[in-house]
Parts: C-alpha cells; sequence; structure tokens
C-alpha cells in the first residue's frame, strides 16, 4: 500500500471538487435571484378655506418600488400652500427619497427643501439639499416684483 498519494491522484480529487462547486452555486442561483418588480404610489390631497378668505392646502404623495436587484427606492413628497385675500401666498415642499440596496447598511437617503414666499411685493425663494445627513447645497433668494 502507498500512504502518499501520487500526482495523478491529488489532480483527480481537484478535478472532482470544481463541478461540485460550479454545481451548488448553479443550484443555488435561482434562489437567490429576485424575478419580481413591484411599485405602488399614493396620494392624498386636502383644501380648506377659513371664513377670512385665507387657503390652505397640504398635498402628499408616496412611491416605493423594488428592481429585479432588490433595491428599494422610496419617494414621499409633501406640499403645503397657504394664501391669503391680501395676494400674500407660502409654498414650502419636502421630498424624501431613500435608496436602500439588497445588503446591509448601504441605504442613503435626500432629502430637499423648497420653499416660496410672496409677501407685500417681495418673493423669497430657499433650497436646501441633505445628503445622509449632511447639506450639500443651500441657496437663498430674494427678488422684488414692483
Amino acid at each position: 500500500k502507498r500512504l502518499v498519494p501520487t500526482n495523478m491522484e491529488n489532480l483527480m480529487k481537484k478535478f472532482y471538487i470544481i463541478p461540485a462547486a460550479l454545481l451548488g452555486l448553479g443550484l443555488a442561483h435561482p434562489a437567490l435571484a429576485k424575478d419580481t418588480v413591484s411599485s405602488q404610489s399614493q396620494s392624498k390631497t386636502s383644501v380648506e378655506k377659513e371664513a377670512d378668505g385665507t387657503y390652505h392646502q397640504k398635498q402628499t404623495r408616496s412611491a416605493e418600488s423594488t428592481d429585479e436587484q432588490g433595491t428599494t427606492v422610496s419617494t414621499e413628497t409633501k406640499v403645503e400652500m397657504e394664501s391669503d385675500p391680501e395676494g400674500n401666498a407660502e409654498k414650502k415642499i419636502r421630498t424624501e427619497t431613500s435608496t436602500d440596496p439588497e445588503g446591509l447598511m448601504n441605504k442613503s437617503k435626500t432629502v430637499t427643501t423648497d420653499s416660496v414666499k410672496y409677501k407685500d411685493g417681495k418673493v423669497e425663494k430657499k433650497y436646501k439639499k441633505t445628503v445622509d445627513g449632511k447639506t450639500v447645497e443651500e441657496v437663498k433668494e430674494e427678488n422684488r416684483t414692483n
């Protein structure tokens, strides 16, 4: 009896390991793959008028989708608008988007806020963008319309 394997015996052992590993990966792949894509959205709007003629409008839109790779993207937009009989108005828009690829600790979140204020012939615009808690862009602009 030989106690030390020959080179041919070592090669044969390696030859059987490779097809077995490939077969295992081939059988596992369909279980890991996502074959479905999903998407849903909803919207809600409310308008109120007060006795003095002031209008309040609130609108909320949300959407969520998941692609073939398992990445989930959800977006929520809130719009608030108020106007009074003198022509003064204010509109605020806040959009929050989160992207969550399949896996752990890789979610990102972006929040943008826009506001436009019309008061006594002045227009004030503000814009702010925050990515993962850090402000990356902020703009404030003021104009006179008269």
